[in-house]
């Protein structure tokens, strides 16, 4: 994907008549979405997509178009080259932006992080063999993610990352469930079993009779999630009706 969005590049990024610099940001992913309900596969897909945006400067002015790409270096090019002629067309007729900054240095980095992520019926087996049994609503999402940056002047920036989440709860009965997510670059069967006899672990808590606490004064212990789901609220505006 690299050598594609590199020769991508050299063919959009070019200097033109009228333009004093064009751009180009480039993002896609390869992923697998994974969807279980009673611990069995209710929806298993694979995505690949690719997005381009082309941008056009002269002075203070900017103009810039987005459009989805096909993986077709030929077309793909074609497509982005005739946006970038239109938007060369509009410039004129486009205003000064008085906030428009760009770097005048170039820096092109690569960051390149290659992860082991485990093929889509890894994920099935596993999960079933792991959650038999118990009523698993969950939902796995898993891929390389790219975000990318090329212009006229020389400069390219390439980032990739491999990447998983598998977010779920075993869910008891009426409102009670216990919720557990996996996330990283590296995919462990260990770590995932572990996980999931916590889960088991919790879920047989709930067995316990329920306790009625009358008003007054107790002490409480927040686990490191809780606390997490507590500090989130102050980040998103202030604590509204629901969040109390």
């Amino acid at each position: 994907m690299q050598d594609y969005f590199q020769a991508l590049s050299a063919l959009v990024c070019v200097q033109s008549k009228g333009v004093d610099r064009t751009t180009l940001y480039y993002s896609a992913e390869s992923s697998d979405f994974i969807r279980f309900n009673h611990a069995l596969v209710r929806q298993a897909t694979h995505v690949e997509q690719r997005y381009g945006e082309v941008a056009v400067v002269a002075g203070m002015r900017k103009a810039s178009s987005s459009i989805t790409l096909r993986g077709d270096l030929h077309a793909d090019a074609q497509a982005l080259l005739l946006e970038r002629s239109r938007l060369i067309e509009l410039l004129p007729l486009v205003p000064d932006d008085p906030h428009l900054l760009l770097p005048q240095t170039i820096e092109s980095t690569v960051r390149e992080s290659r992860g082991t992520l485990p093929q889509a019926g890894q994920v099935i087996a596993t999960v079933c063999e792991r959650a038999a049994g118990t009523d698993l609503v969950g939902f796995y999402a898993g891929g390389p993610v790219v975000r990318a940056f090329a212009d006229s002047r020389g400069q390219r920036n390439w980032h990739s990352v491999e990447s998983f989440l598998f977010d779920w709860c075993l869910y008891r009965s009426g409102d009670q469930a216990v919720k557990t997510s996996y996330a990283g670059e590296h995919w462990s069967d260990a770590i995932f079993a572990d996980k999931m006899a916590r889960a088991r672990q919790g879920v047989q808590l709930l067995d316990l009779p329920q306790r009625k606490l009358q008003p007054g004064a107790y002490r409480a212990y927040f686990t490191p999630v809780a606390v997490a789901d507590l500090l989130s609220t102050l980040s998103w505006g202030g604590f509204g009706l629901r969040d109390v």
